[in-house]
């Protein structure tokens, strides 16, 4: 009882590996036959010995095994890995569809029960062993695997649980970032905004390279001439913040201008200048020192409040602040909103931009965005805010569309997906769910209740893939 402890929570050489260890077991409904076979075998880090669930061909009943890790992992940035296998059949969806997988927080469901999809299972070089391996969008402790008799999986093909374990994942390196971003363009092979809403101006598209060597798959990379990016937005917003990885190379000319229309972050050659122009002559400058020939994150925060005058802007580099905010007047009689946001870049390389208009990310929601890149392995998940959104990109090739938005509260949804059966949920920018259906009809009425404002619809179909799109709610 001591020992078995200790070792699931030792990593393996070169890896962070954290096993389950400890476990329960159960059957809900009538079985005399039914159980969990050596149910401490699927406990601890040997990944050879298993435990195996054992269910009769013609019974209603269901056996479960919750798999308990040794703390609370409060990230949710962490990739389960579960080793799967049958006695007699080679692995298939098809084989395991009886099969169902819940992460839980103590005895706090995290409503996240999953059917064994071609997405998440990974089957080996044997065919009769592999792993379901699925990225956690929530704190959890424990893993329950449930199996339902339904006709595949019977009393001499039993399905076996050879270990569980978590490790730091690519959160949002390789998928939908934290916070729901409206504007997301990960430069892979493209400059598209994958959230939806078109995609920005670019000129001169000769000056488009891609690189492979930043964060997560292809960079954006402009040698002398200078590249512009740049969108439009007619929707007045008092609150932004605009994020990248970027890099400055060891060259007289290597800059980064980013922001949107009156306010803008200059990445030079050896410093960082922080200027609201043209509407104060007399605009602060933030000369911090920058880092040459270095992948660093960059965030920076902009916050109009109206009835002093004053627009506020905050840099972070890595996770942290890097000089006190600067505070500058505008003389405009109106405030001088973000019409046109984006950058421009010369002899240097940008990956991962992301835009959240209307949401100025506090100090911790921006030490989280640079922690769920997993490039710091001293981070730790501060905000409490956990994200909605998933970790898989969805293929570019499906789309959900949102008509009209803006809306005054009727929605109609389109696109190349499949909507049966689709679980939707409308959050505000916060991150609090608001309103919760299944799919009624392709046209819907959002609750009169909600207030006009900046919300994120969410749409998981039944086989698992995730949509988000912003909508824009004018009462």
């Amino acid at each position: 009882m001591i020992t078995l402890p200790f070792l699931a929570i030792l990593p393996l050489k070169g890896q962070d590996k954290t096993y389950v260890s400890s476990q329960t077991n159960q059957i809900s409904g009538l079985c005399l036959i039914c159980g969990v076979q050596n149910p401490e075998n699927a406990v601890g880090n040997n990944e050879d010995n298993y435990s195996a669930f054992r269910i009769g061909l013609d019974v209603n009943a269901t056996v479960n095994q919750a798999l308990i890790f040794p703390a609370p992992v409060s990230q949710y940035y962490a990739k389960i890995v579960i080793g799967i296998g049958a006695g007699m059949n080679n692995l298939s969806t098809e084989l395991l569809k009886g099969v169902t997988i819940e992460t839980f927080l103590g005895n706090l469901s995290n409503n996240d029960k999953m059917g064994i999809t071609g997405d998440i299972l990974k089957i080996g070089s044997n065919p009769k062993r592999g792993t379901v391996e699925f990225t956690s969008q929530k704190p959890f402790d424990r893993i329950k695997i449930s199996l339902k008799n339904n006709g595949t999986l019977n009393l001499d093909d039993r399905l076996r649980i050879y270990y569980t374990y978590h490790i730091p994942s690519d959160y949002t390196t390789c998928g939908i970032p934290p916070f729901y971003p409206s504007f997301y363009t990960p430069f892979n092979g493209n400059i598209e905004n994958i959230m939806g809403g078109g995609t920005p101006t670019v000129s001169p598209s000769s000056a488009i390279a891609y690189r492979s060597d930043m964060v997560c798959g292809n960079a954006l990379y402009s040698s002398t001439e200078e590249l512009t990016l740049t969108h439009y937005s007619d929707i007045p917003e008092y609150y932004s913040t605009i994020a990248f990885w970027g890099r400055i190379n060891d060259e007289p000319s290597s800059s980064i201008i980013a922001g949107p229309n009156f306010s803008k972050f200059h990445l030079l050659k050896g410093q960082i200048i922080i200027k609201t122009a043209p509407y104060n002559s007399t605009a602060t400058y933030i000369i911090p020192s920058n880092s040459i020939n270095q992948l660093n994150h960059y965030v920076m925060t902009t916050e109009l409040i109206e009835d002093s005058k004053k627009i506020i802007t905050c840099l972070y580099k890595n996770g942290h602040k890097i000089s006190p905010c600067s505070s500058d007047s505008y003389l405009t009689p109106t405030p001088p909103f973000h019409h046109k946001r984006g950058f421009w870049i010369t002899g240097a390389q940008i990956d991962e931009y992301l835009e959240y208009p209307h949401k100025a990310l506090n100090e911790n929601e921006v030490l989280d965005l640079y922690c769920s890149y997993g490039k710091s392995p001293d981070c730790q998940s501060v905000s409490g805010s956990v994200p909605i959104t998933r970790a898989r990109t969805t293929p570019q090739n499906k789309q959900l569309i949102i008509s009209p938005n803006p809306t005054t509260g009727q929605i109609t949804l389109g696109g190349n997906i499949l909507l049966l059966d689709a679980d939707i949920s409308v959050s505000n920018t916060s991150g609090k769910e608001v309103y919760r259906t299944k799919f009624p009809s392709k046209t819907f009425d959002l609750p009169a209740s909600l207030p006009g404002g900046v919300y994120i619809l969410t749409l998981q179909t039944k086989d698992h893939k995730v949509y988000s799109r912003r909508v824009i709610l004018t009462r």
